[in-house]
């Protein structure tokens, strides 16, 4: 059985070329981090507590989970039966963090 993260790369590196994969490898990279992050958490009860480290680690994870998408966006702009789609300036530019 493939997860769908390990489908999203198996298909992005049979119909794309990558003059530079590492983008692409750091976009798996993440959906992956996320991924185990959030498992352990949903399968266990936890106290609530609270500790300022947490927030500095999940707005580093927001910034890498946005990049991401970004990153697996702009690919697929790419896709020939794409070109007929014209996106917002707004959207097609984003906020590089």
């Amino acid at each position: 059985d493939k997860g769908s993260i390990r489908l999203l790369d198996e298909y992005l590196t049979k119909y794309w070329r990558f003059a530079d994969p590492i983008p692409k490898d750091e976009m798996i990279k993440t959906f992956r981090d996320i991924r185990e992050m959030r498992q352990k958490p949903a399968h266990q009860i936890i106290d609530d507590c609270y500790n300022p480290v947490f927030f500095d680690q999940q707005r580093r994870l927001i910034f890498r989970a946005y990049n991401a998408i970004r990153t697996l966006r702009l690919i697929l702009m790419n896709h020939p039966k794409a070109k007929s789609y014209v996106p917002s300036a707004w959207l097609k530019k984003g906020r590089i963090i």
